[in-house]
């Protein structure tokens, strides 16, 4: 098929073909960034950089240091809800869920009543994990969601604008 547009010549409208642009090779590519940076001076460069994309530090508890893999920092996801709970015995549990107090969450509830101290949790016992499964409060999940571009993805955040709600994110 042949991509046709409507066009206007003045006394009445024809088809006129869009013509696809021009793919470029890899060594063409080059060449006409290597032809662009020549032009530019490293303060000039440096100058258009930032004005494209003002930088933003991102906060150190976005990052994972890989001690597995040579040390690099691996930017974290928030990946769903999860309650802390504190256990007769002096430890905790948490328990993850697709919402919190989701069915799910509820199933393993239900199957640890007996060992928790209170079926209920509030506050900062109420939040997130990370891709590593680390526990993360509504407020640093906040930080990381957000530094990872996975807020107002669906729609637009909610109240209040310091706490993650799992809502923010799916």
């Amino acid at each position: 098929m042949i991509p046709m547009e409507l066009d206007w010549d003045g006394a009445g409208f024809t088809m006129k073909m869009i013509e696809e642009p021009k793919q470029l090779d890899f060594e063409d590519r080059m060449a006409l960034l290597d032809n662009a940076l020549a032009k530019e001076s490293p303060e000039s460069l440096k100058i258009k950089l930032e004005s494209y994309s003002p930088s933003t530090e991102i906060p150190e508890i976005c990052f994972v240091k890989a001690d597995w893999w040579d040390g690099r920092l691996i930017q974290r996801v928030i990946v769903c809800a999860a309650n802390r709970f504190k256990l007769k015995d002096g430890g905790e549990l948490v328990i993850p869920g697709t919402r919190h107090y989701s069915k799910d969450m509820a199933l393993v509830l239900d199957q640890m009543r007996d060992k928790v101290v209170s079926e209920q949790v509030y506050g900062d016992d109420q939040g997130f994990l990370d891709q590593w499964g680390n526990y993360l409060t509504r407020k640093e999940a906040l930080i990381i969601a957000t530094h990872a571009g996975q807020i107002n993805t669906r729609r637009q955040k909610g109240g209040p604008a310091d706490t993650l709600f799992s809502e923010d994110l799916y």
